[in-house]
Formats: C-alpha cells, structure tokens, sequence
C-alpha cells in the first residue's frame, strides 16, 4: 500500500473565522475570554459593544421578513389529519407566528435579565413594530390563514412587556412609541 501525499499549495490560505461554524466560534470566544488579562477584557468589550447596538428599526425589519416569510403552503402542510388527529389551519397558523415571535420576547427577556433596560425596551418595541407593519403592509398569502393573529401576536408582546417590566414609566414610554408608530393598534 502506497502512501498517499498531498501537495500542499504554494499559498495556503489560514482558516479564519468565516471559516468556522457558530460551535466552534463560540468556542474560540470563550477561549479568548478565558484567558483574561487584555485579551479577555477586549472580548468582553466587545460583547457589550454588540449587545448594545440593538436598533429599533432593524429589529422591526427582521421581524417583518421573518413573519413575511411564513407561507401558506407551510401551513397547508402541516395542517390537516394527523395520526394524532387534526391539526386546524388556524390553528397551526397561530403556532407559526408565536415561532416566529417567540425567539424576538427570548432576546428581550434576555435584554432585561442582564440589566440593559433600554436594549430590551429598544427590542421590545421593534418587535412590536415589526408584528405591526407586517399586518399593515405584507402582501403574504398567508395572512388569508392567519387574520387576526398578528394582532393577537401584537397584544401579546405587549402585555409579556408590561408584566415584566412593572415600571410605569417604561410602559407609558412605549405606549407612546407606539401610538406615533402604531396608531391603529395603540
């Protein structure tokens, strides 16, 4: 049996992070930070920097995108009879959008647990406006399906935002937002 050698090229290119799945860059990041000294301390500052860049705007144009996503032939699969009985499209419809929703309310929740009041209203209120426009603005098919469920998603949020807040003050805050922003829904 021959021994098999690979040619190097003359200008191997060095992986760099693009290279790397999120696993492994989460843990060459933890790696850094567990060094400490400058090293970590530059790490972290830039978590932090990262953390804070939460835009209201942004946050309401991946929520729309996110939501406008949603299909109905998506629905249609997955509603119906099932071997553990019947899925109902409306049903299903209101499921798809709390997926969606869901993880947004994670990164307020996480936003607020860690102290950064202003990034998780910041979040809060994108989510809110996002949910909003979609209604107001997405042409999507799947909207046939699922009426009165952005709204639902909507009120929903915004009560998650008032029960875990219990600040007056927050909660008059983003209501105002919203009534500039939202007006039909505030």
């Amino acid at each position: 049996m021959e021994d098999v050698v690979v040619k190097k090229p003359k200008e191997a290119k060095l992986p760099g992070v693009e290279d790397l799945d999120p696993r492994e860059t989460q843990e060459v990041l933890r790696r850094l930070w567990n060094r400490g000294g400058k090293v970590g301390e530059a790490v972290l500052r830039e978590i932090e920097q990262y953390l804070r860049s939460v835009e209201v705007e942004e946050v309401a144009e991946r929520v729309f995108s996110d939501l406008d996503l949603l299909t109905r032939e998506d629905l249609w699969d997955r509603s119906g009879k099932t071997s553990r009985g019947y899925n109902h499209p409306a049903d299903v419809a209101w499921e798809m959008v709390e997926e969606v929703i869901r993880p947004y309310l994670g990164e307020v929740d996480r936003y607020w647990r860690s102290g950064m009041r202003e990034e998780a209203f910041r979040c809060c209120l994108g989510l809110l406006i996002g949910v909003y426009d979609f209604q107001m603005e997405s042409d999507s098919s799947f909207k046939e399906w699922a009426q009165d469920d952005p709204h639902q998603a909507f009120c929903w949020v915004r009560d998650e935002w008032t029960r875990k807040v219990r600040d007056q003050g927050l909660t008059d805050q983003l209501e105002s937002q919203l009534s500039e922003r939202c007006p039909e829904w505030a």
